[in-house]
C-alpha cells in the first residue's frame, strides 16, 4: 500500500496588489525562488508586500482585520483549475476577495500564469489564530484511480500565526477528540477515507442508493520521528461539515508510528448530484513560526477524494 504522504512543490510567501491574472512573459517571481526551483515545472504559493517577498509568518496585531495579497503560480505547461480555502484552527473561514464575501474561491490558470489575490479576513477576536491558506488543484476533477487521487491530493499551503491583543501563543490546548481510537496497524502518514467494508482501502467513489446510510472510516497516522498534534477537517463539496453533533473539528495527538480510526456514517440525503468528500490533516497548529522554525514544521495533508453521486 502506498504511503499516504504528499511531497509539496516549492512554497513561496508572496504579496502583490490587486486581484488579477498575469500572463508570464518574464517570470516576475523567479528571483525569489530557490535555485533548484528555477526553470522547473511546478506550482508556487506565497505572499508579497509591495513587490517584495514576505518571509514573516507570525504577526502581532490589535486589528480585527487581516489583509494579505496571495499569489499562486502555475509554472507548468498545462492549464488548470484551483480552489483557495482558508482555515483558522481548523474552522473554515469566510474571507473577502474582489469585494465578495466567500468561503472558497475558484480560479483558472493557463500555463505559466499567476493569480494575484487580495484576501481579507475579518472579525478576528482577541487571542491566538492559527491560519492556513490552502490551495487545491483540480477540485472538481473525477478521479479514476488511486494513483490519480494521490497525485491530486497534494496541497499548496501557507500557515500564519496571528496574535490579536496578546504577546505569546497560549499554553492551553483544545480537548482531545473522543472519537479516535488506535488501530492495530501502522500504515499511513496523513489521512485516508477507507472503504466501508475494506479497512485501509481507499474509498474512491460510490453511487448512492436513496434513503440509505453508508458507514466508512477515517484513518489518520503519523510516520514522522516525533509526536504530532493536529486538526482534522471534513469537507463535503469543499464546505466544512461536522464529524458528529459535538465535534465540527477534530483535535488530537499522535505518537510516532501510530494510526487512529474514526468511524463515520453518511446519509445519502446529504448528497445532491455529484460531490466530493475529503479530509484535511493540519499538523502542529500551535507551533511558533519564525523564519527559521517554519522549515521544520510538518506539512498539511489531504486524503483521497471520495466521489459520491446520486445520478
Amino acid at each position: 500500500m502506498p504511503q499516504f504522504k504528499q511531497y509539496f512543490a516549492i512554497l513561496l510567501v508572496m504579496i502583490i496588489s490587486g486581484c488579477s491574472l498575469l500572463q508570464q512573459a518574464e517570470d516576475p517571481y523567479e528571483k525569489d525562488q530557490l535555485p533548484m526551483a528555477k526553470n522547473q515545472e511546478g506550482f508556487s504559493l506565497g505572499l508579497y508586500d509591495n513587490g517584495k517577498i514576505e518571509n514573516q509568518r507570525s504577526y502581532t496585531t490589535n486589528k480585527s482585520t487581516f489583509k494579505k495579497q496571495v499569489v499562486f503560480g502555475n509554472k507548468t505547461s498545462e492549464p488548470g483549475k484551483f480552489l483557495l480555502l482558508i482555515f483558522n484552527h481548523g474552522q473554515q473561514l469566510n474571507f473577502e476577495i474582489d469585494g465578495k464575501n466567500v468561503n472558497k474561491y475558484l480560479f483558472q490558470l493557463e500555463a505559466n500564469q499567476y493569480e494575484e489575490m487580495e484576501v481579507t479576513i475579518k472579525g478576528l477576536e482577541k487571542g491566538f489564530h492559527s491560519i492556513h491558506y490552502v490551495i487545491v488543484r483540480e477540485p472538481y476533477k473525477k478521479m479514476k484511480s488511486l494513483e490519480e487521487t494521490l497525485r491530486y491530493s497534494q496541497l499548496y499551503t501557507v500557515r500564519l500565526n496571528i496574535l490579536k491583543d496578546i504577546e505569546e501563543i497560549p499554553k492551553e490546548r483544545p480537548t482531545l477528540t473522543r472519537l479516535g481510537y488506535e488501530s492495530k496497524e501502522k500504515r499511513i502518514h496523513g489521512t485516508l477515507i477507507s472503504k466501508p467494508d475494506h479497512l485501509y482501502h481507499a474509498w474512491l467513489n460510490q453511487r448512492l442508493d436513496q434513503k440509505k446510510t453508508y458507514s466508512y472510516q477515517i484513518i489518520y497516522g503519523n510516520k514522522e520521528s516525533r509526536p504530532v498534534d493536529l486538526y482534522l477537517v471534513k469537507l463535503l463539496d469543499w464546505e466544512q461539515v461536522a464529524f458528529d453533533d459535538k465535534e465540527t473539528v477534530i483535535y488530537d495527538q499522535l505518537q510516532t508510528d501510530t494510526d487512529k480510526i474514526i468511524d463515520q456514517s453518511l446519509d445519502s440525503s446529504m448528497i445532491e448530484g455529484e460531490q466530493s468528500l475529503v479530509i484535511l490533516y493540519l499538523p502542529e497548529p500551535f507551533e511558533p513560526l519564525s523564519e527559521e522554525e517554519v522549515e521544520h514544521t510538518m506539512s498539511p495533508e489531504m486524503s483521497n477524494r471520495t466521489i459520491l453521486s446520486t445520478d
